[in-house]
């Protein structure tokens, strides 16, 4: 993200229809940290702090392209 803003971070998830969500990041950024913390219903994680609590308890997951491949460690059985 270039700034901290929270509204593009809420229309964005508007057009995807997405009102609870968890969404997986691949690395620390500050500027989207600081931008979605007071969303109501979202939550950010980065990969390898994932857990299957949090994927239930949202009804959508958005996983970052580059997050994905260490999800897919974290979550193997």
């Amino acid at each position: 993200m270039k700034e901290i803003k929270t509204k593009p971070v809420v229309a964005f998830l508007k057009t995807l229809g997405v009102e609870s969500c968890l969404l997986v990041v691949d690395a620390k950024d500050e500027k989207l940290e600081k931008s979605v913390r007071n969303i109501k219903h979202l939550k950010l994680v980065r990969a390898e702090g994932i857990n299957v609590y949090d994927l239930l308890r949202y009804d959508h997951a958005i996983i970052m392209k580059q997050a994905l491949e260490k999800v897919q460690e974290v979550l193997k059985p």
